[in-house]
């Protein structure tokens, strides 16, 4: 495991280059211990989901489980085990038999900040939406190289990779010799890495931050996790 993917990272989101949220993700070791698990909470506008990707410490970090919750609704649980991917959305309990190599759409995170640094390196895994539980199909991502780009009035050489579905582009990822992710176009926004929770914020409406600290209180209080580790049940 790369130490680099351990850790908390925040990022201020914008829409039409309008800042209007912000993304924060936590990644640490799980248990049982060669289980890492990234946590990604995306809240802009009225708008909000939390995403919970455990995956194995080994080649190609195969997933093991994941949560998704879109503060809309019963969260999605879906587990792992071998070739079968056990989905639960709402009371309704289902099993698919998938490659070993699927992984939820927003489960690419350990797959991005570990791309070789080299032009033309390409990593294929089977794409699952995450939301439905439905099999999309062969996905990749697609080391392009070094890409000048200006963020915030700073010109940075960052390692460009592309992630492509049926041979059409999705989201883009730029990385800097850190392989932190500075830069990541998402379907219609951008997010942007900042140093803090404070410089993520700022700048963000005082009414709307206050609310969106509510959340984090209301999570924090929450069972939710432990309910969804019991019905996971380990490995």
């Amino acid at each position: 495991m790369r130490t680099g993917l351990l850790g908390e990272v925040w990022e201020s989101f914008f829409v039409e280059g309008k800042k209007v949220g912000f993304l924060r993700r936590i990644t640490a070791v799980s248990s049982p211990p060669n289980i890492f698990t990234t946590t990604l909470h995306i809240i802009y506008g009225t708008a909000r989901f939390r995403h919970k990707f455990s995956f194995y410490n080994a080649v190609g970090y195969p997933a093991h489980s994941y949560l998704f919750d879109t503060n809309d609704g019963a969260p999605v649980q879906v587990k792992f085990v071998d070739n079968q991917m056990i989905c639960q959305v709402d009371e309704d309990i289902f099993t698919e038999t998938i490659s070993g190599n699927a992984r939820p759409r927003y489960g690419n995170y350990p797959l991005v900040v570990t791309m070789p640094f080299f032009e033309g390196a390409k990593v294929s895994f089977t794409q699952i939406d995450d939301g439905s539980c439905t099999v999309l199909g062969q996905a990749e991502l697609i080391s392009h190289g070094w890409d000048n780009v200006v963020i915030d009035g700073q010109r940075l050489k960052l390692w460009l990779v592309g992630e492509y579905a049926s041979g059409q582009p999705g989201n883009r990822y730029w990385l800097d010799e850190s392989r932190r992710v500075r830069q990541t176009q998402w379907r219609g926004a951008t997010s942007r890495w900042v140093a803090s929770k404070d410089e993520a914020l700022n700048g963000l409406s005082a009414g709307w931050i206050k609310s969106v600290e509510a959340l984090f209180d209301e999570d924090n209080d929450s069972d939710w996790t432990s309910d969804v580790a019991k019905w996971l049940g380990g490995e």
